[in-house]
């Protein structure tokens, strides 16, 4: 009995066919798990910055972080969040456990999420900033006078009463910058699918489109 050594092309071409097959049913599900993976290591980093805020506001009597700088003596702010805002307050009292913070491909720990290229920045309206990745937000109703003084509230029942449901930090939609009710569809972040990691003021955390997120999320003091 003579024993057949090798495939004849049209064997060949089928199992070609059936790797191609199975490549294309699997690849799907395997992307999604990398990006699943990705969002999960988002909402972990998001937690870990929400935990330096809330030993921030331990040692510095209740206030918090406020989401942006003192303004300037033309009236712009200084920054953001994203990189001069809250996040540099923390780093700079070394919350972070950080010694440097860059901005880039070399973009540091816990402020860039996985999800996002460097070092560009994709806006959720689609266009891109180059050179800059300022990955998480607050809100400007952080501060007690968000639009002028900028002065930082304090983490009590009275400031926050639904600290269950509303905003701490979360995805940025907007290199980084602050938002308010009137621009959540620009600035609250979508890049894990059309939705946007958000950890809340009593610590938990989940996630949201932009457009399923309410004023009274955003804003602590709305009825």
């Amino acid at each position: 009995m003579k024993i057949k050594l090798f495939f004849t092309l049209v064997e060949l071409l089928v199992v070609i066919a059936i790797i191609a097959l199975l490549v294309s049913i699997l690849l799907p599900g395997l992307n999604l798990a990398k990006a699943s993976a990705k969002s999960i290591n988002c909402t972990s980093r998001l937690r870990q910055v929400q935990q330096a805020f809330n030993e921030y506001t331990i040692d510095f009597n209740s206030y918090i972080p406020s989401p942006n700088s003192p303004r300037l003596s033309d009236g712009n702010s200084t920054s953001n969040l994203g990189f001069d805002g809250g996040e540099l307050t923390l780093f700079k009292r070394d919350y972070l456990g950080m010694n440097t913070i860059q901005l880039g491909p070399r973009y540091s720990g816990v402020l860039k999420c996985p999800s996002r290229n460097y070092p560009s920045f994709l806006r959720n309206d689609g266009t891109v900033i180059t050179n800059s990745a300022r990955h998480y937000a607050m809100t400007y109703y952080h501060c007690a006078d968000p639009y002028t003084a900028l002065v930082p509230m304090k983490f009590t029942q009275a400031c926050f009463p639904r600290p269950s449901t509303t905003f701490w930090v979360m995805d940025s939609g907007n290199n980084g910058y602050p938002f308010n009710t009137s621009n959540i569809l620009e600035r609250f972040g979508n890049v894990h699918n059309g939705y946007g990691n958000v950890v809340y003021m009593d610590g938990h955390s989940g996630r949201k489109k932009p457009t399923g997120v309410t004023a009274r999320e955003v804003n602590p003091l709305l009825p």
